[in-house]
């Protein structure tokens, strides 16, 4: 584990039920696991744990104390688009968006009450 490397006092816990695991980072000063994009946490603005970059070399022989080889999200469309949609698969080529972006769409969203489908 890397708290142990880099001696980081820290304890594991499990939430005894997601309302738990929502609240709790809410109302204690904790580290907690998140993923992005997720509006659960973004008002708390959580900063990320950062190590070393990634050490392919390092990671080959056992050593993990480097970050994990980051991990990419894309996107999949069916394999005649072109054919059916050569615009729609244009488009998503070409799109697009920050994760900033998307965090402010869902503040947005969060700070009007709108719903999924108003704002899609």
């Amino acid at each position: 584990l890397k708290a142990a490397v880099y001696n980081m006092p820290l304890a594991t816990a499990v939430a005894s039920s997601w309302e738990n695991y929502v609240n709790l980072p809410a109302e204690f000063n904790v580290m907690l696991f998140w993923w992005v994009p997720d509006s659960t946490f973004l008002r708390l603005q959580p900063r990320r744990v950062t190590f070393p970059e990634y050490d392919l070399d390092a990671w080959a022989q056992g050593d993990r104390r480097s970050a994990a080889k980051d991990i990419s999200v894309d996107k999949h469309v069916s394999q005649d688009l072109n054919a059916l949609a050569p615009e729609v698969e244009e488009f998503m080529n070409r799109f697009q968006v920050s994760l900033k972006a998307v965090n402010d769409m869902m503040l947005n969203q969060m700070d009007t009450n709108d719903d999924d489908f108003d704002v899609a």
